[in-house]
């Protein structure tokens, strides 16, 4: 097999690993813990090993041997386990330090998105009660 299609299958399952665990992650409760950082360390080791375990799955697959899909699913579902649950903390820390806390989400989105939003609703509003306007003035 070529090595694109290699990549292409580890892609396509990773991203179906990752599906499955962010699914996983919202059928037990996102948020496991009141401490975030907890949290994230539990919802990362899950995605992590969810995207871990299909790219090792795939590694079997491709080989068509069932022995070393089960050995390369769990050692990639380890690799990912523990990767999730240092990255995605790391990550929330990044995001804290950014400012991207919900305050500064807060006052992004009143700044960057009121005024298109007023003036969508208002073209909108145009559009769907125009007899009601004349002349642009609303009444």
């Amino acid at each position: 097999m070529s090595r694109r299609m290699r990549i292409y299958y580890y892609a396509v399952l990773g991203a179906m690993g990752g599906l499955i665990g962010w699914q996983l992650s919202n059928i037990l409760g996102l948020s496991f813990s009141s401490l975030i950082y907890l949290s994230d360390l539990i919802v990362g080791a899950l995605i992590g090993l969810s995207i871990g375990l299909m790219i090792g799955i795939a590694e079997g697959l491709l080989t068509r041997n069932p022995v070393h899909a089960l050995r390369a699913g769990f050692f990639g579902g380890a690799l990912g386990f523990v990767a999730g649950a240092v990255g995605l903390p790391l990550a929330e820390f990044a995001f804290q330090v950014s400012g991207g806390g919900a305050a500064a989400r807060a006052v992004e989105l009143d700044a960057h998105l009121a005024g298109p939003l007023d003036a969508r609703h208002g073209a909108v509003d145009d559009v769907t009660h125009g007899a009601e306007h004349q002349g642009g003035e609303r009444h």
